[in-house]
This record gives structure tokens, sequence and C-alpha cells, in this order.
């Protein structure tokens, strides 16, 4: 499994724990079974946590003596320690890369970015960074905090998305499914990166105040049980 792979499913863990999902002892009857799945089906839907972790997660909650903590998936308890990045730096300083000393001349600004990007395409990190752009998800961030990124590894990878086109091609790849199709949807599919965006912090939003109505009704029918 890899860093990202291990990174989405600890994030999902902990959305799934923060729920406070219901448990069920096999005790309460059919019934209650029904509401309990209904209640798991909603909060994966919600959240859009992958099927592999759905039966793991939804099965440590049939058992109500076992701690929300241990409900995490093993291994996902910390952070991956970060040894190949930090070898990388490493490696990156003991190549006596220039410094930058602020220069406004524009040619001494190329030469120094020309000189840098020759470091770095001889230790493979342009590499790296376009497998981190082409695998790149929205994942957990807003739409916003994911734009942010895609400019910042955009701005590194700049052959992956030489013109407008490629780059709302791109951009729509990292989006969220529903997000995406939203943004998709409708006879003139975006064009223009500036389009792209702001229809999908329109759609995320309506997107979001679906899943607070369908949050409410799951609050209301958990309390209902409970009268």
């Amino acid at each position: 499994m890899d860093l990202r792979q291990i990174e989405e499913d600890r994030e999902a863990s902990l959305v799934f724990l923060g729920m406070k999902p219901g448990t069920f002892d096999g005790t309460q009857g059919a019934a209650a079974l029904v509401e309990w799945l209904h209640d798991m089906e909603t909060i994966f839907g919600l959240y859009h946590i992958k099927a592999h972790l759905q039966v793991m997660l939804a099965s440590r909650r049939l058992n109500p003596e076992v701690p929300l903590a241990s409900a995490a998936p093993a291994g996902l308890q910390a952070d991956p320690p970060m040894v190949r990045e930090d070898l990388l730096y490493e490696w990156f300083r003991r190549m006596k890369a220039p410094e930058f000393e602020g220069l406004t001349d524009p040619i001494e600004a190329d030469n120094w970015i020309i000189d840098i990007q020759v470091i770095l395409d001889f230790m493979g990190l342009t590499e790296l960074e376009k497998d981190k752009f082409n695998s790149m998800r929205q994942g957990s961030m807003t739409v916003l905090e994911a734009v942010k990124r895609f400019e910042q590894l955009a701005r590194l990878c700049p052959e992956i998305v030489p013109n407008e086109t490629e780059k709302v091609r791109t951009m729509m790849k990292m989006f969220q499914t529903d997000i995406a199709k939203q943004v998709s949807a409708g006879s003139i599919p975006p064009t223009l990166v500036a389009d792209c965006i702001s229809r999908a912090i329109r759609d995320e939003y309506w997107i979001n105040q679906d899943k607070e109505a369908r949050l409410k009704s799951l609050k209301l029918r958990r309390k209902k049980r409970l009268c």
C-alpha cells in the first residue's frame, strides 16, 4: 500500500470515528439490525469511504466492547516515517544548490531556476512530483484547498498541463466524483480553469447542504429510537 493510500485510509477512519457510529451486539432483533445497517450505509455514502474499508470499520462496531480508538486499521495509528523524503533532502543539500539572493534581474532569476531544475532532474525529483500530480485527488480537502495544491504542482510540472484545456482536464480528474459529475453536467462543459473552479465551489456548497440534510435525518432517526 502506498503512502497516499495509507493517508487516505487513516483520514477516512478518523472521519468514521468522529461520527460516533452506533454498535450492534446481535440482541436487538432484525429491525434494529436493518436500522444499524442503514446508519452505516449513510455514513459511508456521505464521506465517500472506500469499499475496502467499509466492512472492516462496520465489523468493529458489531462488538460494543471494542474501544473506538481501535477501530482505526492496523498500521494506521501514526503517520508513516518520511525516510525517503529525508534522504532526498540530504542528497539535494549535498549537491550544493545555488542560493537565490532575491535579485531583480530576470535573466539572473531564470538562470537560477535552470540550475535548480538541472539538479532536480538529475535526482529524479521532477518525476516524483509528476507522479504526485498525476495521482492527486481531492480526498478530504475542500475545493479551494485542492486547487491551491493543484496550482503548486502545476508550477513544478508545467509540461503536464501545457495549456488551458489540459489544465481543466487534469483538474476535473482531481475533484471528488460527485463534484466532477456536477461540474461537467449540462450542455456546455467548462473550458476555462476559472469557470471550472467556480462551478466546483458552487457544486461543493450544494453537495454539503445535501449532506447536512441527510445528517439531520440520521440524527432524528437515532433520537426516535432512543425515545
